[in-house]
């Protein structure tokens, strides 16, 4: 499990979910592929914002559960999405 806060702000963590191509977006993480979420507008979304962020889940919260892809692969795609940016 992996979880990134994006500096960029929320849109730029929507963006990066669902924009790649290894990573299939589900409201679950569970499973055999890697999966990729916003918590904020899935598994979080009926939360209270307020009470999001003080459980540690701001909006811009991206979460990836890697799955049995070749971990080469999965960098190369958020590479892509992210536009090589360090």
């Amino acid at each position: 499990m992996l979880s990134v806060d994006v500096r960029a702000g929320v849109e730029e963590a929507e963006r990066i979910a669902t924009s790649m191509k290894l990573m299939a977006t589900a409201p679950s993480l569970g499973g055999v592929e890697t999966l990729i979420i916003r918590p904020a507008s899935s598994s979080h979304a009926a939360v209270d914002p307020a009470v999001r962020l003080q459980m540690g889940v701001p909006d811009s919260l991206v979460r990836i559960a890697c799955g049995v892809e070749d971990p080469d692969d999965l960098v190369a795609d958020l590479a892509r999405v992210m536009g090589n940016r360090g």
